[in-house]
C-alpha cells in the first residue's frame, strides 16, 4: 500500500510537471512573437531620432522592458526543456567546489546588514557536472536568502563531503518558510515574492537532478532556513 501511495504520488507529480511543460511552452511563445518585431521597430526609431534625448530615453526604456519580458519568456522556456528532455546537454567537466564558492562568495562581500561566512574543508572537493548550471544553482539559492532576510542577518554557506557525497548547504537567519507552503515550494508558479516568474527553485530541482544531485530544505518561521545540495563526489 506504501509503495502504490509512492506511485500514485509521482504519477500525480510528472501529471502536473508535464501541464506546466505545455503551459510553459505556449507561455514562452506567446511572449516572444510580438516582441521582436517591436524590438526591430525601436531600434529604426532610435537610430533615426536618436538626436531626441527625450525619444531616445524612452526608447530606451522600452527596449529594457522587452530584454526583460525575453528573458522571461527563456525562462518558460528552459524550464519545458528541463521537463520534456528536450534541454540540450551542456558540456560537463570536475568541479572544484571549495574554488568555485570561494568566487561566488567574492561577488557579495560589500552586502549591507547581512554578515557572509563560509566554511570550506581543508582540501579541496569536487563534483562532476556543468559550471555555468552549478553556479546558477548556488546564485538563486543565496539570492533567496538575501531576499528572506529582511533586517540584519547571516549567511552561512558550507561545503563538506560524506562517504561518497559533496553537501553544500546553504543557511540563512531569515524569516523562514511558513509550513503551509512547504511542499509547494519547488512547484512551479509558486513564489513568496510579488515579483519573478516562479519558476526559480523549480528550475533548480530539474537542474539539480539531471545532474544526479537531489536538492532539499529546512525551515523554522522566523528562525531561517537551510536548503542541502547532494551530488555524487568525483574522485577521479
Amino acid at each position: 500500500l506504501q509503495e502504490l501511495k509512492k506511485s500514485e504520488h509521482k504519477i500525480k507529480q510528472l501529471e502536473r510537471q508535464y501541464a506546466w511543460s505545455k503551459m510553459a511552452r505556449q507561455v514562452a511563445h506567446e511572449i516572444k512573437n510580438p516582441l521582436t518585431p517591436m524590438k526591430l521597430t525601436l531600434q529604426v526609431l532610435e537610430k533615426k531620432y536618436g538626436q531626441d534625448k527625450y525619444l531616445q530615453k524612452r526608447i530606451k526604456s522600452i527596449l529594457n522592458q522587452i530584454n526583460s519580458l525575453t528573458e522571461t519568456a527563456n525562462t518558460f522556456s528552459k524550464y519545458a526543456q528541463l521537463i520534456s528532455g528536450e534541454y540540450p546537454k551542456s558540456p560537463e567537466e570536475k568541479i572544484n567546489i571549495n574554488k568555485l564558492l570561494s568566487e561566488i562568495v567574492a561577488m557579495y562581500e560589500n552586502l549591507e546588514n547581512i554578515t557572509l561566512n563560509l566554511i570550506l574543508p581543508t582540501e579541496n572537493i569536487y563534483i562532476h557536472g556543468n559550471k555555468t548550471e552549478i553556479n546558477r544553482i548556488l546564485v538563486n539559492l543565496i539570492k533567496n536568502s538575501i531576499e528572506a532576510i529582511e533586517n540584519q542577518g547571516t549567511i552561512t554557506i558550507k561545503a563538506e563531503i560524506k562517504y561518497d557525497k559533496i553537501i553544500i548547504s546553504v543557511s540563512d537567519t531569515g524569516k523562514g518558510i511558513s509550513e503551509n507552503v512547504k511542499e509547494k515550494i519547488f512547484e512551479p508558479n509558486f513564489t513568496t515574492k510579488t515579483s519573478g516568474t516562479g519558476l526559480g527553485l523549480a528550475i533548480v530541482k530539474q537542474l539539480v537532478e539531471k545532474m544526479n544531485g537531489k536538492i532539499y530544505f529546512r525551515s523554522q518561521k522566523n528562525i531561517g532556513t537551510t536548503f542541502y545540495l547532494e551530488f555524487p563526489a568525483d574522485k577521479q
